[in-house]
């Protein structure tokens, strides 16, 4: 047939993009539960920000 145009990628720019934002917004969560659980701040006496909320709460909490 003449003119006749196929197109067999099925919308994957469409999925790649969709794809690409859940890689980016997986390693944003990954590097933000690194940063509030692992990661030891110096201005915190070398420890986590958790350990610091969880010291504040149990303290606040006998209050």
């Amino acid at each position: 047939m003449s003119g006749l145009i196929h197109h067999s990628d099925h919308g994957s720019n469409y999925l790649s993009v969709q794809y690409t934002d859940r890689v980016i917004e997986l390693a944003t969560l990954q590097w933000v539960s690194w940063w509030s659980t692992q990661r030891l701040h110096s201005e915190l006496s070398y420890r986590t920000p958790v350990e610091i909320e969880t010291e504040f709460n149990q303290t606040t909490k006998t209050l």
